[in-house]
């Protein structure tokens, strides 16, 4: 291994979060790795397994026209792709899924890989498990005996989560820092960077089964119709089957966060009350049951309304309906 250590590594790359434009990032983050991990060459992507769109790339050594050869003739034939891509998490080498005699007598590695300079590879793929978004990650060698060793492996294994989370944060840095942060965002546990279409360039682990669950047979990349509509028309927050998304726009990346279950939005007081207004009830009705008076029950409805973004009896029934708890 080079020489820089792991736990050095890790630190100064999320140093890069707020030190590195959007633009450098990855290119930056490459030349840290390589401090740690000798390579030759190396290619970053991000993009939808599924549909094999790509997002952003960056590499090292590796021209565009290796690229487009690439693209245009070998990746069906790429069998460690095939295998990172299945695999999410796990790092492995050619001689790790076949017999080095086997990989060196294909097609693949002996019009492409070889005369590219890419006798040894090390490489590492995420993938959300609904949407597919994720990143795919190579390194490369030229020398024929210059293994990546099982070390190196492993210090791979244990940067690379490192390595796609701080370039998630980094998508999001600008988006928090940018535009007048008015204290009302929720907590970030389950949120995801989208563009102007509404597709989804990055989300944490839980957002896309939130999303899941508040839109039945969604599985992305695209954000659901009304969601997107949501978040195309400037709305604030969107609700749906008792979701709250709360949604921030940027310049060219915008923020949608799956709040709280909208209803837990609410007040105690708020929730009798606008449950029984939802199941039917009259002001008076609720006013008499509860002890209320009747300025305070038309107080306490309005204010559900506005923190569940509906403006029906009807569309907060469903919400009560979708989620009786």
């Amino acid at each position: 291994m080079a020489g820089g250590t792991l736990n050095d590594v890790i630190v100064r790359l999320y140093d890069l979060v707020l030190q590195r434009p959007l633009a450098t990032f990855k290119g930056d983050a490459l030349a840290l790795l390589v401090e740690t991990i000798a390579f030759d060459s190396a290619i970053w992507a991000s993009g939808v397994h599924r549909t094999n769109t790509i997002f952003s790339i960056a590499t090292h050594n590796f021209g565009p026209v290796a690229l487009m050869d690439y693209a245009a003739n070998w990746q069906p034939h790429d069998r460690l792709r095939s295998s990172v891509v299945a695999s999410p998490g796990q790092v492995l080498r050619n001689e790790d899924i076949m017999p080095v005699a086997e990989h060196r007598a294909s097609d693949i590695y002996r019009r492409f890989c070889a005369p590219g300079g890419m006798h040894q590879t090390l490489g590492v793929a995420t993938a959300d498990p609904i949407t597919t978004v994720g990143e795919l990650f190579f390194l490369f060698r030229g020398g024929e005996d210059a293994e990546f060793s099982d070390e190196e492996r492993t210090a791979f294994s244990t940067l690379a989560p490192h390595l796609f989370a701080a370039w998630r944060h980094r998508q999001l840095a600008g988006l928090l820092v940018a535009g007048g942060n008015d204290g009302a965002l929720p907590m970030l546990t389950a949120y995801a960077v989208i563009d102007d279409d509404g597709l989804i360039h990055a989300s944490d682990a839980l957002f896309s089964a939130d999303v899941a669950r508040a839109f039945a047979g969604w599985n992305g990349p695209l954000l659901p119709d009304t969601l997107r509509a949501a978040a195309a028309g400037g709305r604030t927050t969107h609700v749906e089957a008792g979701q709250r998304f709360v949604i921030r726009r940027g310049t060219e990346r915008h923020l949608v966060i799956a709040a709280d279950r909208s209803d837990n939005a609410l007040t105690a007081a708020e929730r009798r009350t606008a449950q029984l207004y939802a199941e039917g009830k009259t002001h008076s009705a609720i006013a008499s049951k509860l002890g209320l008076s009747g300025s305070t029950v038309r107080n306490q409805i309005a204010a559900a309304y506005q923190k569940l973004d509906v403006h029906s009896k009807v569309a907060l029934a469903r919400i009560f309906a979708r989620d009786p708890s």
